[in-house]
Formats: structure tokens, sequence, C-alpha cells
């Protein structure tokens, strides 16, 4: 299949959203202390398991924008972006899974580090293989930006540390990621 690696991110991405919204959202900042350290040292093995989807996730979307890039001729650019962001990504899911449980005050920069910072590198790289898309017109292009938007969204509250802001802009950003992964999969095929 021509498309594998925007199924697989597609795929990958769902599965991480998933599990921040069912195990992972009492244990981030929108849950107060103590509970929210209480929530994640009580299950440490669901919030380990969670996490390394995100690190998956990551990984999928790294070979995406790969694939992406190859088939538009993008440079690489984006790539090197892309990998920045997973480099932080790395940094950061790996301290909240192997650090934070014990270690709570940890979770804080980790979560500014993947927010911000990953997120923000992911979202530029993907707007810069945006631009070098040829044809990219019309509703697709709206949703490719409305992606976009929303990754800098997340971002930004992220940055500014506004847990509602960023649960909204990460709902924003999953819901369209998901399925247009898939479209621009089958434009590009």
């Amino acid at each position: 299949m021509r498309s594998f690696p925007a199924y697989f991110c597609a795929a990958a991405n769902l599965a991480a959203a998933v599990a921040l919204l069912i195990v992972l959202a009492p244990g981030t900042p929108l849950a107060l202390e103590p509970a929210r350290a209480a929530y994640v040292r009580d299950n440490v093995a669901l919030w380990r398991a969670s996490w390394s989807l995100w690190v998956v996730a990551a990984v999928s979307l790294l070979v995406f924008y790969r694939w992406w890039g190859r088939r538009i001729g993008a440079g690489r650019g984006p790539l090197l972006l892309a990998v920045a962001g997973f480099a932080t990504d790395l940094v950061a899911e790996s301290l909240l899974i192997a650090v934070a449980p014990d270690r709570p005050e940890l979770a804080r920069p980790s979560f500014a580090l993947t927010g911000a910072v990953a997120n923000g590198l992911y979202t530029l790289a993907g707007a810069l293989l945006t631009l070098r898309t040829p044809g990219l017109r019309g509703p697709f292009a709206a949703w490719t930006w409305a992606v976009w938007g929303s990754g800098a969204a997340l971002s930004a509250a992220a940055l500014i540390e506004a847990p509602l802001a960023v649960a909204a802009a990460s709902a924003a950003l999953f819901v369209l990621l998901v399925p247009w992964c898939v479209a621009l999969g089958r434009r590009l095929a």
C-alpha cells in the first residue's frame, strides 16, 4: 500500500488521542495537585503504557512527514524540523514515562516541552510541507490550514500553561488531523 505512512499516522494518533482522553487526562495539568500526582502514582502502568502510545504516534508522524516530503520533493528542511520536534518529544515523554510518576514536579516542564516545543516544531514542519505541496486548493487546503492552526493554538496554550485551552486545541487538532492524514495519503498515493 503506497500510502501506508498516512494510515499508520492516522491510526497511531487516534490511539494516542483516545489514551489521552480516557487514561491520561486525570494526570495532566487539567487536574489539580495533589490529585494529579496521586492519580499517576495509582495508575503508573496505564500511565506509562499510554505515554508509550504517544511515542509511537510521534514516530508515525515522522514517518508520515518523510513520506510526504519525498512524494512532493520538499527537501530536507521540513523533515529536520520534525526530527527536532521528535527529539524534544522523546525527551518529554520519556520523562513522563520513567521519571514523573516518582517526581511529579518534572511533569510540568515535560508537558511544556511536548505541548509547546515539540508540537510547535511538528506544526511548523507540516505548514512548510503544505506550502510546498502542489495543487492544494479549496476545501482541502482550508482543512489542512485548520490542522496547522489547531497545532499552533495547542503550542501557544501549552506555552502559557492554559490547561483548558490546551484541552480544547488538542481536541480540535486530533479531530481534524486523523481523517486528514488518510485524505492526504489518498491524494498523494
